[in-house]
Formats: C-alpha cells, sequence, structure tokens
C-alpha cells in the first residue's frame, strides 16, 4: 500500500473504533502489495451475490450497506458500514468460494481492499482488533434482521442510531438513502422524521440529519423493541 495514502488517513487515528488506529495493521498493509486504495459512487456495488470472494474490505470515508439477496424484489439491509469499519461478508467466513449478499456504497465511500491471503497476517499482528470487528458484524446481522420485522419508526431509529454510532451527532443523508436502507418510499422516510422531530429527536436542516441526543433516540427503540442488548452497549460500540 502507497504510504502517502496512510499519510490522508492521519483522521482515522483520532477515531478508537478504526481499524486503521492500529500501528500494527498499517504496518502489515505497507509490507504487502496485496491491497489497493477504491473509490466508489452512491449506489455504486462493490460486490455482488454470485460473484467470487476475493478479500474484504476497511472503509475510509462514506458508507456502504450490505443487502440480502433479492428475492421478491424488496432488499432487506444486514448492516451499514462507515469509517473505520470492516467489511467482512459472512461467506467468507463460511468459506465460500463466492457471495451470497451484496453489497453496495450509499454515501460516496473510500475504502482500502485486502486479498483474503493477507488475513492470516492480520490476526498474528492485529488479531484482537480484527475479531473484535468480526464479532460486531455478527450481532449487528443478528439486529438488524431482528429490527426489519419492526414498523419503519423502530427501523428508523435503530439506523439513525448505527450512523451516527462513534460520530458526531449528525450525519448527511438524503430520505431517498435512508430509504434505500430501510426498503420504504422517501415519502414514508420523510413522514416518520417528522414525527422524531415533533419529539425533538432529531432536527432536519436539508439532507443533514441531526441526532442531539443519542440516548434519547436509543431510549425510544428500546422501549417498543425487544433487542436484548443492554443500553450503554449500543452507545459505546
Amino acid at each position: 500500500m502507497n504510504a502517502e495514502f496512510l499519510d490522508r488517513l492521519n483522521c482515522s487515528l483520532e477515531c478508537s473504533n478504526c481499524a486503521m488506529n492500529q500501528r500494527k495493521v498499517q504496518e502489515v498493509l505497507t509490507k504487502t502489495e496485496h491491497t489497493t486504495e477504491l473509490s466508489y459512487d452512491k449506489y455504486e456495488k462493490i460486490f455482488k451475490s454470485g460473484e467470487p470472494i476475493v478479500g474484504f474490505y476497511i472503509v475510509c470515508e462514506g458508507i456502504l450497506r450490505e443487502i440480502s439477496p433479492t428475492v421478491t424484489d424488496q432488499e432487506v439491509t444486514l448492516r451499514v458500514f462507515k469509517k473505520g469499519d470492516m467489511l467482512f461478508s459472512d461467506s467468507f467466513f463460511a468459506g465460500k468460494e463466492c457471495y451470497s449478499t451484496t453489497s453496495e456504497c450509499v454515501i460516496a465511500a473510500e475504502v482500502i481492499f485486502i486479498h483474503k491471503g493477507v488475513l492470516p497476517s492480520l490476526m498474528r499482528s492485529a488479531g484482537k482488533t480484527i475479531g473484535q470487528k468480526i464479532a460486531q458484524n455478527i450481532v449487528d446481522l443478528r439486529e438488524s434482521l431482528e429490527i426489519s420485522f419492526h414498523p419503519i419508526l423502530n427501523q428508523l431509529t435503530y439506523w439513525l442510531i448505527k450512523l451516527t454510532q462513534n460520530l458526531p451527532s449528525s450525519c448527511s443523508i438524503s430520505g431517498k438513502r435512508l430509504a434505500r436502507i430501510i426498503g420504504c418510499s422517501s415519502a414514508t422516510i420523510s413522514d416518520k422524521l417528522g414525527c422524531l422531530e415533533e419529539r425533538d429527536l432529531v432536527i432536519r436542516d436539508g439532507k443533514e440529519i441531526t441526532v442531539p441526543n443519542n440516548r434519547k433516540l436509543l431510549e425510544r427503540v428500546m422501549e417498543t423493541s425487544n433487542l436484548k442488548r443492554p443500553l450503554e452497549s449500543y452507545l459505546e460500540d
């Protein structure tokens, strides 16, 4: 990997949640030729169901999502990945040759692609960090599948929490893109955001959506859903 690219990621070192915060991770990536810096535009596919699995990704900027295969023209968002997250497909760890899910860009993104052959070196150098990322992906998958059966308002509050977690309290995302994550119309999202605004749980300014108090928004989700994790754990991930 180009050392200049790592220099451009110095801001990542200020984020404790970022995989690139680990010097050992950086050392492994700078010593291998099997990494590539990639950029994606919104709605561009990172990988598609049925394509061969050749590696995994670290998100440097933007937002990606992993979605279930389209069976009845209805997509289910399995997970969202933002700055600092590692995009692993479950098929990768199941030893499958091809993806069973699809990943697309929600907000223009920069990622580091890492060939799967580099994973053993990363695990030896920074196994704890990588292991935590993998474990978090599994927890997120279970929760997002559970929340997908809930009313749209519950789903919206859940994803707003995930999108603003470990970031400043605001995220710049359009109603259309939120609708794409949740799987409903933009009009429905606008209506539900209005409900949250009336309760002072979000503030809208154009495409900028601010969550002034993550705890209050999270409490609303916990009151109306059956998510099992302690409230504090959502705020600290």
